[in-house]
């Protein structure tokens, strides 16, 4: 069974996270409106790992109904939406994460900082049935013990955060 979510390191520094969709694989009804959405996990150090999700879904007019096959283009499409690059290409979306953007806090889980950037109309395309704009949203969460990537919310800045309330 092959992949349609690949998650790793682009370059040896390990400073930005390349996700690696396979949309002709991937593409399906996801309850409304027809896209891609899955998840993988990504070791960054000894019992801590990132896990990824993305979805892309395509949003029709409500008088026509979604492609249900992602419209393959031999062109190369480059985009970007916050800090973060996308390239499609042919079936492929490819989503680069640099690690040096702002993290927030995990909801109920303060030490499992998360970044979630959402990009509503990312792509535009015409068709005969009118247009469809291509929504796009990715989280990323560092899961298990590590350096903090989120400052912690009691932290006064002298790098020590108290457990607890105030």
């Amino acid at each position: 069974m092959s992949k349609i979510l690949d998650c790793r390191y682009r370059g040896g520094d390990r400073s930005v996270i390349q996700l690696t969709a396979d949309l002709d694989q991937g593409w399906r009804d996801l309850g409304g409106v027809w896209g891609f959405d899955d998840s993988g996990f990504l070791n960054y150090e000894i019992g801590t790992k990132f896990q990824c999700r993305v979805r892309f879904a395509a949003k029709a007019s409500e008088t026509s109904q979604g492609p249900t096959k992602f419209p393959v283009s031999e062109y190369l499409t480059r985009l970007a939406f916050g800090k973060n690059g996308v390239t499609i290409h042919g079936p492929w979306l490819m989503i680069d994460v640099p690690l040096d953007q702002p993290w927030h806090q995990g909801e109920g889980a303060p030490d499992q900082p998360s970044i979630y950037p959402v990009e509503p109309a990312l792509l535009s395309e015409e068709t005969a049935d009118g247009p469809i704009e291509y929504e796009i949203q990715m989280w990323i969460s560092l899961e298990g013990p590590t350096r903090r990537f989120a400052r912690h919310k009691y932290d006064w800045g002298d790098g020590f955060a108290w457990a607890g309330r105030v």
